[in-house]
């Protein structure tokens, strides 16, 4: 499919999870993740962020952020990834990063070693 199609694809079924059936193991860490964040990687090929959440995990649960706000945003091709504690407060993490994401925006959550998203929770 290309960028369009899967952005609209997107856009149009994330709404449509508002909780989840499985939760899903990551091969690496063990982070777990819900059947919306799974459908965002399949659907636009990118399980890479929940490689790069699960990476960041060892040193958030150290310092005891267990309510994390994931935030990707695009700008032709590169972008970031922020981490923050809650709304306002300031970024915990922030790696830049190149992609064909195919959302300018994507915010989601990590709570307690699970990645969902906004409307799973």
């Amino acid at each position: 499919m290309d960028k369009k199609t899967v952005e609209k694809e997107l856009k149009d079924d994330m709404p449509l999870f508002t909780g989840t059936e499985y939760y899903w193991t990551h091969r690496k860490g063990g982070i777990k993740y819900t059947d919306g964040i799974k459908y965002v990687a399949d659907t636009a090929e990118a399980h890479w962020i929940i490689d790069l959440v699960e990476s960041y995990q060892p040193a958030l649960m150290k310092a005891g952020k267990s309510f994390q706000i994931w935030t990707l945003l695009i700008n032709n091709g590169s972008g970031t990834m922020t981490c923050k504690e809650d709304t306002g407060q300031p970024n915990l993490v922030a790696p830049e990063i190149k992609t064909d994401f195919p959302l300018d925006e994507f915010e989601f959550y990590c709570i307690d070693g699970v990645i969902l998203l906004k409307g799973e929770y």
